[in-house]
């Protein structure tokens, strides 16, 4: 945390729900930030319009952040990722010498569900939130009972379904049946020849 504490800003993913997605405005400090989550809502964005737009998407979501703040928010990495970080590690745009060094990981397998903090023309003071959040099961995975129905699939073996089958199982029998006589008939009488 950091900053002159301008505006306060807040945003929580909904239940179940992870940030996936961080867009960022920065050059030597963090001017803006805004995030959204897996259900697509998203936050407002907390900062300035300056510096240069970018953004970092993780679909399994952001479990740690690296942040260098004095009286404004410096530098940030997520996931520890070396190839993409925002803002300036040694700003020398931030009025305060004395700037901190932190990094927040979320415990548990928990990811960061939401952000806090207050902004004004930069990014003054910024808290991630981490929380338990679970993913949906791919659809591979999921499960249907029987006679659940579910919108655009057809519920599994419905009743006249069955009828179907039924109906055209006695008739392919019969049809063999029928073959197996009439086959049977003429080698009886091939036989007697």
């Amino acid at each position: 945390m950091s900053g002159y504490q301008t505006t306060p800003f807040q945003f929580q993913c909904p239940p179940n729900a992870y940030v996936d997605k961080i867009m960022v405005r920065s050059g030597t400090l963090i001017d803006a930030i805004q995030v959204m989550c897996t259900d697509g809502s998203t936050s407002a964005i907390a900062g300035g319009t300056e510096g240069t737009p970018g953004e970092q998407v993780s679909p399994s979501g952001f479990n740690s952040v690296e942040m260098i703040t004095g009286d404004y928010t410096d530098f940030l990495r997520f996931n520890d990722d070396k190839d993409t970080a925002f803002g300036t590690a040694d700003s020398n745009r931030d009025p305060n010498p004395t700037k901190k060094h932190s990094v927040t990981v979320c415990k548990d397998g928990g990811l960061i569900t939401g952000i806090k903090g207050a902004s004004g023309n930069w990014l003054d003071n910024i808290e991630f939130v981490c929380g338990k959040a679970w993913a949906p099961l791919p659809p591979a995975k999921r499960r249907i009972d029987p006679g659940v129905i579910v919108p655009g699939m057809r519920p599994i073996v419905p009743a006249e379904d069955q009828v179907n089958w039924l109906f055209w199982g006695a008739v392919i029998l019969g049809v063999v049946a029928i073959g197996y006589v009439v086959s049977s008939k003429k080698m009886k009488n091939k036989l007697k020849l």
